[in-house]
């Protein structure tokens, strides 16, 4: 819990559940900044409410940004750009999403909708420039994205850089994460506890952990581009490396903590000779998901739900006739949102399915859909 002013924070290690209800009360006994002492007990009761998903919708007709709601099951458009949506984010915080559209001018813009105003609003006017992969910082004040325009010259470049600045300013006060030309990036993450970035470094391949501070920064050497995942306290990184075997692919998960800047591979023991996609790290830091593929197998990847200490596995797909990818755990870690395309099907679109932890199954909430993404 911290107090900011007149505001209390409460950062649960774990998400509430949504619709539960939890009480605060202030004892009374207790002091004020200003020296008051409280009487009798103060009480508030607040809800939890239900989160939604952000996706891109129509993805392979007219893509826009469209809101899976799961109190009424509906999905709903919030944008109308004839098609021209490429990307989008949502705030760990729940109240704005950020989305990439193409422009007049060749390149791409950002645009903000706030959830108290359901219209979007131009964030960067990007010009000519393409600006991409856009991320917000858990207490939603800041934002990164790429940008191919050089940060020491401010000139058009080939290559993308990592930018970044405060949301309510917009345009105002972006600066870039590196100045140095010799330093690119795409895929900028903002640390849980918002003290680091990570992004992809597309000449030194690999992912790059750059402090506030600047100190302890370092280079993860991959060849696969890729945003990995962040512990929920911030305290590790978890990412992928893939190396050619006899027959096929196959990948490495490594973890590193990042304070002592060691590296380990806490599940070589049973994920040896098989291909990964991006995994994602489960609220209570318990467990990742991750998309699976033996060597020689189907060529599909089937999701994986590996606890890291017990090394114990949950298969939560089965069909290996279907492509499964971008698993999303929900914040109260009920829910795996993630998309999914089958194979065999000319013209197939891809869906986004819902995976139940309590009831063990999953259903599908929206089809020519790509890009799940909560919205707390």
């Amino acid at each position: 819990m911290i107090w900011d002013g007149p505001v209390l924070e409460i950062r649960p290690q774990k998400a509430f559940l949504s619709g539960s209800l939890f009480e605060i009360t202030l004892k009374h006994g207790a002091i004020s900044e200003d020296g008051r002492e409280y009487t009798h007990d103060h009480k508030w009761l607040y809800s939890i409410r239900t989160p939604a998903i952000v996706y891109l919708g129509n993805v392979t007709t007219s893509p826009e940004v469209w809101k899976y709601d799961f109190t009424t099951k509906q999905n709903t458009a919030l944008t109308n750009t004839g098609g021209l949506v490429t990307d989008l984010t949502a705030s760990p915080e729940g109240d704005v999403v950020l989305f990439i559209q193409k422009n007049s001018s060749g390149g791409s813009d950002i645009f903000a909708i706030f959830n108290d105003v359901w219209n979007p609003t131009l964030l960067v006017s990007c010009g000519k420039d393409s600006c991409n992969d856009p991320a917000i910082s858990s207490d939603g004040r800041l934002f990164a994205f790429s940008r191919n325009r050089e940060p020491e010259g401010g000139t058009k470049s080939m290559l993308p850089y990592i930018y970044t600045g405060i949301i309510k300013n917009g345009e105002k006060g972006i600066t870039p994460i590196i100045t140095e030309n010799t330093i690119p990036g795409i895929l900028p993450s903002f640390s849980p506890d918002g003290k680091k970035i990570s992004f992809y470094d597309t000449k030194s391949e690999g992912i790059r952990i750059v402090n506030k501070s600047g100190e302890n920064d370092f280079l993860l050497g991959t060849n696969r581009m890729q945003r990995g995942s962040w512990s929920p306290d911030g305290d590790k990184f978890i990412f992928i490396d893939d190396e050619m075997g006899e027959k096929s692919i196959y990948s490495r998960l490594y973890t590193v903590d990042i304070s002592t800047s060691s590296i380990n591979e806490p599940l070589k023991s049973i994920i040896s000779q098989k291909e990964l996609g991006e995994p994602d790290w489960s609220p209570d830091g318990a467990s990742i998901v991750v998309g699976t593929r033996a060597e020689g197998g189907p060529l599909t990847r089937q999701l994986v739900i590996y606890n890291l200490d017990s090394l114990k596995s949950t298969q939560i797909t089965t069909d290996s006739s279907v492509i499964n990818a971008s698993p999303r755990w929900s914040p109260d870690g009920q829910y795996i949102v993630f998309q999914q395309a089958r194979l065999g099907i000319s013209k197939t679109k891809p869906v986004i399915a819902l995976w139940d932890s309590i009831k063990k199954d999953v259903t599908t909430i929206a089809e020519d859909a790509a890009l799940p993404v909560w919205l707390p």
